[in-house]
C-alpha cells in the first residue's frame, strides 16, 4: 500500500513539473517530468533550483498580465508589440 501511494505521489509531481516546465517554456518538460517520476528526491530539488524565470508582461489595452511570449493578449486579444 505504501508503494502505491509513493508511486502516486509521485506521479502527481511529475506532472506537475511538466506543467511548470511547460508555461516556462522549457525544451525538456517531458524529460525532467519522468526523472521526477523515476528520482522524485533528485529532480525536484534540482528542478526547483534551475528552473528558468516565468516572464509576465502587462498588455497596454487591458492592463492585465499575461505570461510567455505570445502575439495576442490571452485576455483581451489584442495584438502585442514587441520592443
Amino acid at each position: 500500500m505504501e508503494l502505491v501511494v509513493g508511486f502516486a505521489i509521485a506521479l502527481l509531481v511529475g506532472v506537475w513539473v511538466y506543467n511548470d516546465a511547460q508555461k516556462r517554456g522549457s525544451a525538456s518538460a517531458l524529460g525532467w517530468a519522468i526523472g521526477t517520476v523515476g528520482l522524485l528526491i533528485v529532480f525536484l530539488p534540482l528542478w526547483l533550483i534551475i528552473r528558468p524565470p516565468l516572464v509576465t508582461s502587462l498588455c497596454a489595452g487591458c492592463e492585465k498580465y499575461y505570461h510567455g511570449g505570445v502575439s495576442f493578449c490571452p485576455n483581451c486579444g489584442q495584438r502585442l508589440v514587441r520592443l
